[in-house]
């Protein structure tokens, strides 16, 4: 789809320009992308996009590359409406009684809620398997990989103890070798996206899991409900645009590829994101056009300096 530069997009609140121009609204501008993709608002509202239409929300402009999620029934298989999925493998709750239920939250997205009560058996981490050696994605030495999850409490008091994130490299007899963890600090009723990030280090790893932990100590009495929406588990360096639908094996959503064609020359081009952070990139440019670069982690909301 071609079209000029000048993107004014206008929301209920203030005024966001996506103007990669500078002065020159002339410039032609191209967008494909071959896949549907979702995006957030800064209230955490979700919108979907079909293929070839650019994600803008009031964060700014999502360009980035291909992903992969590697958690099967990213949904949390509703057809199992009172199950854990076999494919995220088991979950050890310590002695805890486990209630199942999945349902559609407040903002549209299907949740799987799980209620932990009772009283611990031991001192040790409740181990809820989201990615498990069985369903583990192939992974190899200096990859970066992504875990990230929408999390909730929808009761209960959520236990004092430490929280984490864990991801796992493995060998390809599924023998684990090394393993790093982010701290979890708070889980409130408000639904946040939480993430951890590992690049492998063995030569011998093969594949890749994640799982979500969190400390009990034997004795003590518990009675908390989670919400978990929306996992995924990629090979990328931060977690990218959410909700990659997975059925029984990984699915990909497909790169933007967002070209803009000023008066070929070198510029500085400065690109201006979500937190008012930028990055200025010296381009080459041919007749061919710039293609906007998919390795930003942030929406992009100005994109300057193209201008003669």
């Amino acid at each position: 789809m071609r079209g000029f530069a000048r993107e004014v997009v206008l929301f209920g609140g203030p005024r966001f320009n996506i103007k990669p121009l500078a002065g020159t609204p002339n410039i032609a501008t191209t967008f494909s992308r071959a896949s549907a993709k979702y995006d957030y608002s800064v209230n955490g509202a979700f919108s979907g996009f079909a293929a070839d239409v650019k994600a803008i929300t009031d964060r700014g402009l999502s360009v980035e590359g291909a992903g992969t999620n590697g958690v099967q029934y990213a949904d949390g298989k509703p057809s199992l409406a009172t199950s854990w999925p076999s494919e995220w493998s088991t979950i050890n709750a310590r002695g805890l009684t486990q209630t199942i239920t999945k349902g559609i939250a407040l903002n549209g997205l299907p949740y799987l809620r799980i209620r932990l009560n009772g009283t611990a058996n031991t001192t040790a981490s409740i181990l809820m398997d989201i990615v498990s050696s069985g369903t583990a994605p192939s992974a190899s030495f200096g990859q970066t990989w992504t875990a990230s999850m929408y999390l909730a409490l929808s009761a209960g008091a959520f236990p004092s103890g430490a929280c984490n994130m864990s991801i796992a490299e493995l060998d390809a007899s599924n023998g684990q070798l090394f393993s790093s963890s982010t701290s979890i600090k708070t889980v409130t009723s408000a639904m946040a996206r939480l993430s951890a990030v590992r690049t492998i280090t063995s030569v011998t790893a093969a594949k890749t899991t994640f799982q979500l932990r969190m400390s009990v100590t034997s004795g003590s009495s518990y009675d908390f409900t989670l919400d978990i929406v929306y996992p995924q588990l990629e090979q990328a360096p931060a977690a990218t645009s959410p909700m990659i639908s997975t059925t029984a094996g990984t699915a990909s959503r497909s790169a933007d590829i967002y070209t803009l064609f000023p008066v070929p020359g070198t510029y500085d081009v400065t690109y201006t994101f979500h937190d008012n952070s930028t990055q200025t990139v010296t381009s080459t440019i041919t007749g061919l056009g710039l293609v906007v670069p998919t390795t930003f982690v942030q929406p992009i909301l100005d994109i300057t300096g193209l201008g003669r």
